[in-house]
C-alpha cells in the first residue's frame, strides 16, 4: 500500500473533520500531480480549495484559515498552470495574493504570512514573464526581493531566507535580461 492509498484512505475516513479532509485531499493531488495526473490533481485540489473556503468563512477572524485558503489557492493555480490553463490560474494566483497582502498588513510580524506573500509574489511575477508583461514582472519580483530581504535579515542563518532572496535576484536578472538590460547588480 502506497502513500496515494495511504491519504485516500484517510481523506474517506475524515468526513467529519474538514480541516483533516482538506489536507489529505491536498496532499493527494500533489502526488497525483508530481505524477503528471493533473485533471485528477485539479480535481482534489479544488475540493480541498472549497473546504479551507468554508473552513475560512466560518472562522473570518483567524488568519491561519485565510492564509491556508491562499495555499490551497496557489496549489489549484499551479496545476491550472499544469494543464495550460493561465487565465483562471492567474485568478487563483490574484486571490492568494489578495489574502496574502491583507494578512501581511494586519500581521507584519508573522514571517509565515510574509513568506506566502513572498511566493505569490514570484507566481505573478513568473506568469506575468510567461505573458510578456516585463514591466509587470519586474515590479512583482522587485516586491519579492524586498520581503525576501527583510526575512533574510531577520534569520540570516537560515539557508532558506538566503535561497529566497537569491531566487528573487535570478528573478530580477531573468527579467532585466528579457528586457535588454544586463544589469548584474540586481
Amino acid at each position: 500500500e502506497g502513500a496515494y492509498e495511504r491519504l485516500a484512505a484517510l481523506e474517506a475516513d475524515s468526513a467529519d473533520d474538514p480541516q483533516l479532509r482538506a489536507t489529505t485531499l491536498g496532499m493527494l493531488g500533489d502526488i497525483l500531480q508530481a505524477l503528471g495526473d493533473y485533471d485528477g490533481a485539479l480535481t482534489h485540489v479544488r475540493e480541498a480549495s472549497e473546504l479551507y473556503e468554508m473552513l475560512s468563512e466560518a472562522e473570518p477572524h483567524n488568519p491561519n484559515r485565510r492564509a491556508d485558503l491562499s495555499i490551497a489557492l496557489v496549489r489549484v493555480g499551479d496545476v491550472l498552470g499544469d494543464l495550460n490553463d493561465y487565465g483562471p490560474r492567474r485568478t487563483n494566483y490574484n486571490r492568494a495574493l489578495a489574502i496574502d497582502e491583507r494578512l501581511v498588513e494586519q500581521y507584519p510580524e508573522n514571517r509565515h504570512f510574509r513568506d506566502n506573500l513572498l511566493w505569490s509574489y514570484e507566481r505573478i511575477g513568473t506568469d506575468s514573464l510567461r505573458a510578456g508583461a516585463s514591466e509587470t514582472a519586474q515590479l512583482f519580483f522587485q516586491k519579492q526581493r524586498a520581503v525576501a530581504e527583510q526575512l533574510a535579515a531577520e534569520e540570516p542563518d537560515n539557508s532558506m531566507r538566503t535561497y529566497a532572496l537569491f531566487r528573487a535576484m535570478s528573478n530580477l536578472t531573468t527579467v532585466a535580461s528579457r528586457m535588454g538590460e544586463s544589469d548584474r547588480s540586481q
